[in-house]
C-alpha cells in the first residue's frame, strides 16, 4: 500500500513538473508565431505600398531603407518594453523566494529550537520525577537504606545540572558537543540505578547482559539521555512490571545497543513514524522520548531500528559509530 501511495505521489510530480515545463514553452512557441506573423505582414503590404509609390528605383530603395530602419526601430522598442517587464517579473519573484526561502528558515530553526527545549524539559521532567519519589521515601527510610537514597539523589541531582547546562550551551559548538572517553556500562548502569526510583520504572526488572568496561569515545550525556528514554520507554511499555534487557554487542569501531521488553510490541506500521516528533502510540505520550536516542545516533553517524524482541515485546537498536580519536576506538575490559 505505501509503495502505491509513493508511486501516485511520484507521478503526480513527474506530471506537475511536466506542465510546469509545457507552460512556458507554448508561450515562446505563441510569441514567436506571433512576431513571424506581424514581421511576414509587415514586409509583404509595405513592400506593395512602396512599389505603387516609387516612380524610380532609386527612390524604392530609398523607400526600402526607411522602411525597413522603421522596423528595427520600432520591433527593437517592443523588445526592450517586453524584456524589462519580464526581467522585472523575474526581479520581484527572485526577491518574494528569497524572502519565503530566508522566512522558512528561520521557522525552521526556531521549530528545532523548540523541539530540542521541548526534549530537554522532558527529560528533566522524567528526572525530577525520581527526585520526587526519593524525597518522599527518604523520612521513612531505614538508616540502611538511607545512604542508597541519597547516592541516588545525588545522582539525580547531577543529571538534572547536566540537562540544564545542555539547555545553557545549545547555541555553542565549543560546549556540550564535546567528544569524550567514557564507560559505556557505567552510563547504562547509571541509569537503571536511577530508574529504581522512578514511579514508572520502580516495579521493573532490568537486566544488563554486559558487564565488563566498555569504554569509547562519544557524546556521553546524549548517551545518557538515549539511555534513559530507550529504559523508560520499555518500561512504560510493560506497565512498570516487566522484564527490561539491555545488550550492548561490538562488531568492529560499532556498537549496537539493544534495549528488549516483554510488552506487546510496536506494530510494524507504526515503527517508521513513532521516530517523528510529536508521534505517539501511548494515550499519555507526547513523542518528544526518542528525539534523545534520535540525535544520539545521529551525532554517532548511527541509526535507529525497531524489530520484535526474544522477550516478547519490541527491540530498540541504536548503532553508535565511536568517534575515531587516534588510536583505538573501542575498547572492552580496559582503557583505550
Amino acid at each position: 500500500m505505501k509503495e502505491k501511495v509513493k508511486e501516485r505521489a511520484l507521478f503526480r510530480g513527474t506530471r506537475a513538473s511536466g506542465d510546469a515545463m509545457r507552460q512556458p514553452l507554448r508561450l515562446a512557441l505563441w510569441l514567436s508565431l506571433g512576431y513571424f506573423a506581424v514581421a511576414l505582414t509587415y514586409i509583404l503590404f509595405s513592400g506593395g505600398i512602396a512599389a505603387r509609390y516609387a516612380e524610380t528605383v532609386a527612390e524604392l530603395q530609398r523607400i526600402e531603407k526607411i522602411k525597413g530602419a522603421a522596423f528595427v526601430v520600432v520591433s527593437g522598442l517592443l523588445l526592450f518594453i517586453f524584456a524589462f517587464f519580464l526581467f522585472r517579473k523575474l526581479a520581484l519573484h527572485e526577491r518574494s523566494l528569497t524572502d519565503y526561502r530566508d522566512n522558512l528558515l528561520t521557522a525552521n530553526h526556531r521549530a528545532a529550537a523548540g523541539l530540542f527545549a521541548s526534549s530537554v524539559a522532558h527529560d528533566i521532567n522524567n528526572i525530577l520525577m525520581v527526585i520526587e519519589h526519593v524525597t518522599d521515601e527518604l523520612d521513612e527510610a531505614p538508616e540502611h537504606e538511607r545512604s542508597r537514597l541519597m547516592r541516588t539523589l545525588t545522582t539525580a541531582n547531577d543529571d538534572l545540572k547536566r540537562l540544564i547546562a545542555r539547555l545553557g550551551t545549545a547555541r555553542s559548538s565549543q560546549k556540550g558537543n564535546v567528544d569524550e572517553e567514557f564507560d559505556l556500562v557505567g552510563v547504562a548502569r547509571r541509569v537503571m540505578d536511577l530508574l529504581e526510583s522512578h514511579r514508572k520504572a520502580r516495579g521493573c526488572h532490568f537486566l544488563l547482559e554486559k558487564q565488563s568496561e566498555l569504554r569509547i569515545r562519544g557524546r556521553s550525556a546524549l548517551v545518557h539521555q538515549m539511555f534513559l528514554n530507550l529504559l523508560l520507554n520499555a518500561a512504560d511499555a510493560t506497565g512498570g512490571k516487566g522484564t527490561v534487557e539491555v545488550k550492548l554487542i561490538v562488531k568492529g569501531n560499532e556498537i549496537l545497543v539493544e534495549v528488549h521488553d516483554n510488552g506487546p510490541g510496536v506494530p510494524v506500521e507504526d515503527r517508521e513514524r513513532i521516530m517523528d516528533p510529536l508521534i505517539s502510540t501511548k494515550p499519555d505520550g507526547c513523542g518528544l522520548g526518542l528525539l534523545s536516542v534520535q540525535a544520539c545516533a545521529e551525532a554517532h553517524g548511527g541509526k535507529v531500528e525497531i524489530e520484535d524482541s526474544h522477550l516478547g515485546g519490541a527491540c530498540f537498536r541504536v548503532r553508535l559509530q565511536s568517534s575515531a580519536a587516534g588510536g583505538s576506538r573501542i575498547s572492552s575490559g580496559k582503557r583505550v
